[in-house]
């Protein structure tokens, strides 16, 4: 196929054949066009490079659209997400309580393991709410081999879970900043449950607390065509 367009063999790069049945090459627009006019070939598509966001999903999944679920209401109400990972930043505007959040029931007495860290004036006690229900540090085995870290409660040291339980359960209409740099407004996927995250790790550098909270979603895409092209698919014999 590839000779048949003038194209030499070294310009192959990875073959496909699990999702899609085809190839990927660096070519010229002339290759291109003639690789197009093969019968064999399905459709060649650009090779695009993409960046990961943390802001599109609910736009990705249709959750933003005019007639979509969030404007039909259906936010997640009362559902309450459990997260297993590095454990959750309680301070975070994604996790705040607004006071529009109602009671639980079947919910009082969950732990919210806070300032439990000897020495640490950052491991600060925080009080859960109705958003975020709770959190525990499950890392006992954990701790026990590796010892104490930087915050021996469910105080996220790492970043990790504070991110997957915003994506998930975050408030709606957070507005997000890095290093002071704005970065626009995101929201959870269900930005109306409640949230409780748990830490468990069974090795070093695994997770830490689950933290429950109520949720929502939005993200933007960034992407950048590369210079090259990939012949992306051909048909399969019959």
């Amino acid at each position: 196929m590839l000779a048949a367009s003038g194209v030499d063999a070294s310009a192959k790069g990875e073959s496909f054949t699990y999702v899609l049945n085809g190839f990927e090459a660096t070519l010229t627009t002339g290759q291109v066009a003639a690789l197009e006019r093969q019968p064999a070939v399905a459709k060649v598509v650009p090779n695009t490079l993409r960046h990961p966001t943390t802001d599109n999903s609910g736009k990705f999944l249709g959750l933003s659209a005019p007639k979509g679920p969030w404007a039909s209401g259906l936010e997640g109400e009362d559902v309450v997400v459990g997260v297993i990972d590095t454990g959750i930043w309680p301070e975070h505007p994604s996790f705040a309580d607004d006071g529009s959040y109602s009671h639980l029931d079947g919910y009082d007495g969950v732990p919210c393991e806070f300032g439990t860290t000897p020495g640490n004036p950052a491991d600060k006690p925080f009080t859960c709410n109705n958003k975020l229900i709770g959190a525990r540090d499950m890392r006992i085995t954990y701790k026990a081999n590796i010892g104490p870290e930087l915050y021996n409660s469910a105080r996220d040291y790492q970043g990790h879970g504070t991110h997957t339980a915003s994506t998930a359960a975050g408030n709606a209409g957070v507005h997000a900043s890095m290093f002071g740099v704005d970065r626009g407004v995101v929201s959870g996927i269900a930005p109306r449950p409640g949230s409780s995250p748990t830490p468990s790790a069974a090795s070093r550098g695994a997770s830490r607390p689950i933290s429950p909270a109520r949720s929502t979603g939005r993200s933007p895409t960034a992407s950048t065509s590369s210079t090259s092209r990939s012949a992306a698919a051909h048909r399969c014999p019959t």
